[in-house]
């Protein structure tokens, strides 16, 4: 996730700074740099029809008990919570979106410290426009972040021949029992009953 981007206007006697985080901006721009476009929708099953849209307008000031903190961001592994949707929902009733990694060293925070259980766990990416793509700049998520600027600060990607795309795999997954996919994604329907990982920005 990329943390803060600091603007900097420097005039006679005078500074001003806006931070901008990837998860929450104050005011009403910057929150989305890639909004997800309205035909990134899911295609069958329980996320037909469905896109991610949630803003965080009230981050937290102190990660609660059962959380992890990281860099001013707070985590959390959570068992199966059904489809990518479900899965959203739930991380958002917590002031939260499913985790995307933003940094080597946050994603092996994540891997290592908060990650408890195998198996697959979703990822916050959601949807490219046709034509199917394994180039992250052409990728949505669910934090509305610039991905593919992300993705090679935390050196993920997706595995060769597993393409995102509007209308069949467009999901990621990974997880931390196989080194393989620690740091490879896995494309997926987002019908699936993966596990999570929260991801909630401070105020501080």
């Amino acid at each position: 996730m990329i943390r803060f981007v600091i603007l900097l206007t420097a005039l006679v006697g005078y500074a001003a700074a806006t931070i901008i985080c990837s998860d929450y901006s104050a005011g009403a721009a910057g929150y989305y740099s890639k909004m997800v476009p309205t035909q990134c929708t899911g295609r069958g099953g329980p996320v037909n029809t469905w896109r991610p849209t949630f803003k965080i307008t009230n981050p937290i000031s102190k990660c609660p008990n059962g959380w992890m903190e990281f860099e001013d961001h707070c985590y959390k592994d959570e068992a199966h919570k059904g489809a990518f949707n479900a899965a959203e929902k739930h991380c958002n009733n917590m002031n939260a979106h499913i985790y995307v990694p933003s940094s080597r060293r946050e994603h092996e925070f994540v891997i290592h410290q908060v990650m408890k259980h195998g198996g697959w766990y979703h990822t916050g990416i959601w949807c490219a426009l046709s034509p199917p793509t394994t180039d992250m700049t052409k990728m949505y998520t669910n934090t509305g972040e610039d991905f593919g600027r992300s993705s090679k600060k935390a050196g993920v990607y997706m595995e060769n021949g597993h393409v995102i795309k509007e209308f069949d795999n467009a999901c990621a997954m990974y997880q931390k029992a196989d080194p393989n996919w620690r740091y490879k994604f896995h494309h997926h329907n987002c019908h699936g009953n993966h596990k999570i990982v929260c991801e909630a920005p401070m105020d501080l």
